[in-house]
């Protein structure tokens, strides 16, 4: 019984309690579905393949596969059959899709967004039969048989695309990628190939293909046609296509010069640039040709898989963030011990957790801002809790490449941890303990963060404030920053890890006196003893540009010196076969692959993400 209760619960839970790659999977079959349903139905057209099946849903009355009907041949029957048989897993993909989406739960919260985008396939395909039925009933008249290819590619296939990169992304506003000029470029690509299918689809009904009907005698009937002129509506075509050939070249370069640009935006505006080369080629051909429908054909389904890309390539100049709420978590979230103490103290309310963190993303520089300037930034117990996952969430952020940790406002980058609270979070040995441990893992999160992690301090860095910094890669500060680390005015002992960073930045003797004294220091005197990296009168352009520099380094590179840099801090004097492996991964990725090519072909390297 449990094991056909297991076998059942693996078949139902991809639908049922779908995880994010089950979704993706269900939006992916989505999208070859409906390019695979395009396609069949362009050929159904071009081959004049009439109803193969008279007694539909069976072919005839003692048959269930396609049988020949008169005035086809063996090939038009299947064709026609082919393409209704393949609307059932069409139908069933859908309907499946949509009930993943509805089901589906990220951090506790449906996804709306999905929910809307999937639900575009179930209500395309009745929308599609429904035209259908109507095709039939009118004739085929020539702007409904266009409505009903745009329907499909224009709508359906879109929104299955969309689903597909949606749902890896978060459900906050959109953040770009790469420049201004490149995503409106892409933007544009988009809007003119849409304009490109149109007018495709006024070609070929106006051209010798737009089909023909066939009564049950077998008498054939041309559909109507556009009245227009074939020269014209295709050299109309044609100057869309060097158009859209102008626009793939100017992207592809672009992308391939713009520092930081995504791999996947890259890789995808190559492929645009292959597809709009080969479908230039093939339209000559089969216009000196006289239109052979085999060609036509090609013609078709590859400008389908053109659309796929053209869209994949916008989608990939930009990413969606996380939906913005409390960044704090729900103090249920905290250890049981300071749980007790938060309540009795009543501080867990609303004003507690309003926007206290926030996380944003520009391009490839993700930004956690510490955002309670009204205390000057001090830090409650369940900020230092939310801080590894929203650090989590900015490294699953598609392209991010660099971290920057700032504070809100001009007067402090955070004035450390709230004293308010510690009589209620700190009161006995165990809170102690588990406080600790929560603002231990807030700073080994930054630490651990993939990418290069960037502390921009403006105002006060005190205390559990100035630990995160340390925590940090790089630290930059404003002129005017003032540092404190302050334990001694406290009567605490920080925990050895949060210690030790600090000894090793500035060395044994300077980390007593800085501990022992709980002195204020200037930005100047703490550029002299280690602590600040880069002192900048521009705090945000020089953080800006250091980001930039970072976004065109490759990311490989960047995670293995953080990961090596902290090996021999802990101790680590020689190569070992952990410092190998490293060593030998990076030969093997695409990065530096990419940077030797370029170095030969002096340009710059164009890094793909993690």
């Amino acid at each position: 019984m449990n094991r056909v209760s297991t076998r059942l619960s693996r078949l139902t839970d991809p639908v049922l309690a779908p995880t994010k790659n089950s979704v993706r999977g269900f939006a992916l079959a989505a999208v070859i579905a409906n390019a695979v349903i395009i396609s069949t139905g362009a050929a159904v057209r071009l081959s004049s393949s009439g109803l193969g099946c008279p007694d539909w849903p069976r072919c005839t009355k003692s048959s269930a596969v396609a049988a020949h009907s008169v005035g086809q041949t063996t090939l038009n029957t299947w064709i026609e059959f082919g393409n209704r048989l393949l609307n059932f897993p069409l139908v069933a993909i859908a309907g499946l899709t949509f009930i993943a989406c509805l089901m589906y739960r990220e951090d506790g919260r449906r996804r709306r967004d999905l929910v809307w985008l999937s639900a575009i396939l179930p209500l395309g395909v009745i929308a599609q039969a429904v035209l259908g039925g109507i095709l039939v009933l009118l004739k085929l008249p020539p702007a409904l048989v266009a409505a009903h290819f745009l329907l499909s590619a224009a709508v359906i296939l879109t929104a299955a695309v969309v689903l597909h990169t949606r749902v890896s992304e978060g459900a906050g506003p959109a953040r770009p990628l790469v420049r201004a000029d490149l995503r409106v470029m892409a933007a544009l690509l988009v809007a003119v190939t849409a304009v490109m299918l149109a007018a495709g689809t006024v070609v070929t009904g106006t051209g010798p293909l737009a089909g023909t009907t066939i009564d049950s005698h077998g008498h054939h009937t041309t559909v109507p046609r556009f009245h227009l002129s074939l020269e014209g509506v295709t050299q109309f075509h044609a100057d869309i296509g060097w158009f859209i050939g102008a626009l793939a070249v100017a992207l592809a370069i672009g992308m391939w010069f713009a520092d930081g640009a995504p791999r996947s935006a890259v890789v995808n505006s190559r492929i645009v640039l292959a597809g709009v080369f080969l479908q230039g080629i093939i339209g000559y051909v089969q216009y000196f040709n006289h239109l052979p429908a085999g060609l036509v054909w090609v013609h078709v389904s590859s400008a389908v898989l053109l659309w796929i890309f053209v869209l994949r390539l916008y989608l990939s100049t930009r990413v969606r963030v996380p939906a913005t709420a409390p960044a704090e978590p729900d103090s249920e979230l905290a250890p049981a011990s300071l749980r007790d103490g938060l309540q009795a103290a009543n501080l867990t309310g609303s004003d507690m957790t309003d926007d206290t963190l926030l996380l944003d993303c520009d391009g490839p520089v993700a930004t956690l801002t510490i955002n309670r300037p009204q205390r000057r930034n001090a830090l409650t117990l369940t900020m230092f809790t939310a801080i590894p996952e929203l650090v989590k969430q900015a490294a699953e952020l598609p392209g991010t490449r660099a971290l920057v940790l700032r504070g809100a406002g001009t007067q402090a980058f955070s004035a450390g941890a709230d004293i308010a609270e510690f009589e209620a979070v700190r009161a006995t040995a165990e809170q102690a303990a588990d406080y600790d441990d929560v603002v231990s893992a807030a700073e080994d999160a930054l630490e651990s963060f993939p990418g290069p992690v960037i502390a921009a301090i403006r105002g006060f860095c005190y205390g559990g404030g100035c630990n995160l910094a340390l925590a940090c890669d790089v630290r930059f500060a404003d002129p005017g920053a003032r540092f404190a680390i302050t334990p001694a005015k406290l009567g605490l002992v920080y925990p050895l890890r949060a210690t030790k960073r600090l000894v090793d930045l500035v060395g044994p003797s300077r980390a007593k006196i800085i501990l022992m004294s709980g002195a204020e220091l200037d930005t100047a005197r703490a550029q002299s003893l280690g602590l600040v990296d880069e002192v900048a009168g521009d705090l945000d352009a020089a953080v800006a540009e250091f980001t930039g520099l970072l976004a065109s380094r490759s990311p490989v590179t960047q995670h293995a010196v953080k990961q090596t840099v902290r090996r021999i801090v802990d101790g680590v004097t020689h190569d070992d076969a952990e410092h190998a492996a490293l060593r030998a991964a990076a030969l093997a990725s695409p990065d530096y692959a990419e940077g030797v090519r370029a170095f030969l072909e002096r340009r710059p390297p164009s890094f793909g993400t993690r």
